[in-house]
């Protein structure tokens, strides 16, 4: 006697009929990866839309399960997948955000005790702030005195000059920080301020980097460089002309 059963007797036509296994809904565990990945923007802010993506791939998981729960399995993965894209990823922004608002402090705070000598003319001391922090503690004046006074020499022609000698200093005021930021290894900021006096009138682009001391290991500021006739938000290196 031959066998006559039809396929539908063994597997549903349709998902009314609840499975012995339900599949693990894919976009949950794309949530979920996505989520132990957001743990990347505390590497870097391109990495921000890593949360946000996470939050999507739950979103949608959760609507494919909430309208056929019978079929799909994996809500508390999404859940989960949530959980770590808004934990990690607001964890991960605030790290950045307060990392950029110590950077502008610290760059600022550099350029401020720059600023402060030259305008009490300790102008010698200002352009020692120039100087690598490092290569300050190697120096040798044998060694490195022609270079020094060569280096001092653009620094005073870059601007330093304008606090040199007995005549009234002209005032120099912070304005703006115009651009900060870290290329990986350095961090970096450049700061407008405003010369005036009797006979001036310009502006300055102060220019502030760290480097790595690899006696502490610690970065350390300084000033690389001071630019005067300088042409707000321009970025330009002045070539020719005069302060007025």
């Amino acid at each position: 006697m031959a066998l006559n059963v039809r396929m539908s007797d063994v597997v549903p036509e349709d998902r009314t009929a609840e499975p012995d296994y339900k599949p693990l809904n894919p976009w949950a565990i794309a949530a979920l990866v996505t989520g132990f990945f957001s743990v990347l923007t505390f590497a870097h802010y391109v990495f921000w839309v890593i949360p946000g993506i996470g939050l999507l791939c739950a979103v949608i998981a959760m609507r494919q399960i909430n309208r056929d729960p019978t079929y799909w399995a994996g809500q508390w993965l999404a859940k989960l997948g949530v959980s770590l894209s808004i934990g990690i990823g607001i964890a991960g922004l605030t790290a950045t955000v307060m990392g950029w608002l110590l950077l502008q402090r610290d760059a600022r705070a550099t350029a401020e005790v720059f600023v402060g000598l030259l305008r009490a003319g300790e102008v010698e001391r200002a352009f020692w702030l120039t100087v690598p922090p490092q290569w300050r503690r190697e120096f040798d004046a044998a060694t490195h005195g022609m270079d020094a006074k060569e280096a001092f020499r653009r620094f005073l022609a870059g601007g330093g000059g304008l606090f040199l000698g007995d005549r009234p200093r002209p005032d120099i005021r912070f304005e703006e920080i115009e651009e900060y930021g870290s290329d990986g290894e350095r961090d970096y900021a450049f700061i407008r301020y405003k010369i005036t006096g009797e006979d001036v009138d310009t502006y300055a682009l102060i220019h502030v980097a760290t480097l790595n001391d690899q006696e502490t290991g610690r970065k350390e500021w300084y000033v690389e460089q001071m630019l005067t006739d300088y042409e707000p938000h321009s970025r330009k290196i002045p070539t020719a002309g005069h302060r007025h």
